[in-house]
């Protein structure tokens, strides 16, 4: 099928990409019957979610799962330590997912360097809690 590749200016609002050191665009592809959906050039348009967890005690190989629907993925891929989540982040890259969540062991800053790794076109969160709940995962955590 043909599609038209246009693009469309992030933004500048507080969400977008242009926070990011850098102003990005998101590429639209509109297919010949009608429907559109956002995805980087050249990637595959099955939507790709991918959310990871942070531990020592994980097993990357055993510790990971999949849910597939008619269109989209969504996986829970696990990493041991940082390096393994910057080379994790770039194989997701690579293969054409356009969301990674990262659980909370990340923080901010890590997040923002992982974008980096993907040259901001992925969308990349990282899990937050209210303060008032730091006792709690204090206590649930162990540090």
């Amino acid at each position: 099928r043909a599609a038209v590749s246009k693009t469309v200016d992030g933004g500048s609002s507080p969400s977008s990409p242009a926070d990011y050191r850098s102003r990005k665009v998101v590429k639209v592809l509109i297919w010949d019957f009608g429907h559109f959906c956002f995805g980087r050039k050249g990637k595959s348009f099955m939507k790709k979610f991918a959310f990871i967890l942070m531990g020592a005690g994980y097993d990357p190989e055993k510790h990971q799962c999949c849910f597939e629907k008619e269109n989209s993925e969504t996986h829970i891929f696990t990493v041991r330590d940082f390096e393994e989540a910057k080379a994790k982040v770039v194989e997701l890259y690579r293969a054409g997912y356009g969301a990674i969540e990262l659980c909370g062991a990340f923080g901010k800053e890590k997040a923002e360097l992982l974008a980096e790794l993907t040259n901001f076109e992925v969308a990349i969160g990282y899990v937050v809690h209210e303060p008032a709940m730091d006792e709690l995962f204090v206590q649930f955590f162990g540090k």
